[in-house]
């Protein structure tokens, strides 16, 4: 991969999830109170037609559940869709299982990498798997190459 594809890819967005046992009350604190009756009252609507919707509602009323899953992220949209939800309402609901990020933020930069940086970072990469390589040859009949190697290394990295 090259710098422009490394910082292409982590441009990218990936869906973070928080893995979170959400309760009704965490939900409460993000759409308050009337949004959340919406909620609760969608979940005791669809539970007619689907008894394990109780289940949600035991979950989220005692231990909490997780909405971390694409599963789950497609049960919000679908009782978001038949309670008429809001769409804020419905993406803090989901927003409470994981976000998208760009994949910069999920591997730790600190900011949004540059083309430079990356070019840097791969450049440095580079340089420790040919030392790595090279350093694998001593003691071997190789030995000749990889210092010659250890040396090309060196004098790149004084010239950077």
């Amino acid at each position: 991969m090259n710098a422009e594809q490394r910082l292409a890819y982590l441009l990218e967005t990936q869906w973070v999830p928080t893995n979170k046992a959400v309760l009704f009350a965490d939900i409460t604190a993000v759409v308050g109170l009337e949004a959340t009756a919406l909620v609760v009252g969608t979940i005791k609507a669809a539970s007619a037609a689907n008894p394990l919707m109780d289940t949600i509602l035991i979950a989220m009323s005692s231990v909490g559940l997780s909405l971390s899953t694409s599963e789950r992220q497609g049960v919000i949209d679908m009782l978001a869709d038949a309670g008429e939800w809001p769409d804020e309402v419905r993406d803090a609901v989901k927003a409470l299982g994981g976000v998208y990020k760009p994949r910069w933020q999920a591997e730790g930069y600190e900011s949004e990498p540059t083309l430079e940086l990356i070019t840097k970072q791969l450049q440095r990469q580079d340089w420790h798997e040919r030392f790595d390589a090279a350093t694998n040859t001593l003691g071997t009949v190789e030995q000749d190459a990889g210092i010659a190697a250890i040396r090309a290394i060196a004098d790149e990295m004084a010239g950077a």
